[in-house]
């Protein structure tokens, strides 16, 4: 077994100097890619649903969707530092967060009303 010594550590190169804006352009695609099309898509719904109202309903299923997320995601990620599978700490949750954006989405896609999507 060999060890790495303190000074054979401090020659690795480090991350360069582009290294954080193109992680930042990176994440900034993603959300772009995902997050577009949903916006998209659910305001669409909404002016289907709610013609009269739609302004203020999409800013109140924005409202409720960013909020949930911000409860959710910490009590989620708290859970799955705990969970011990076979599978991982983190595979269950992946998984388990896919199926229910998966019916999420078909939920939405379903909802023939304002409180159903806002539900969904």
């Amino acid at each position: 077994m060999t060890t790495t010594t303190t000074a054979e550590r401090s020659t690795r190169p480090g991350p360069g100097r582009g290294a954080l804006p193109s992680y930042a352009l990176a994440m900034f695609t993603l959300s772009a890619c995902f997050g577009a099309p949903a916006g998209v898509l659910i305001a669409v719904q909404v002016a289907e649903l709610a013609a009269d109202d739609k302004v203020q309903v999409f800013g109140l299923i924005s409202a409720v969707s960013a909020l949930a997320g911000a409860v959710v995601s910490p009590i989620g990620g708290a859970l799955s530092d705990r969970t011990r599978s076979r599978f991982g700490r983190r595979a269950p949750w992946i998984v388990a967060t896919a199926l229910i954006g998966l019916v999420g989405m078909a939920g939405s896609g379903a909802a023939r009303s304002v409180p159903v999507l806002l539900i969904v």
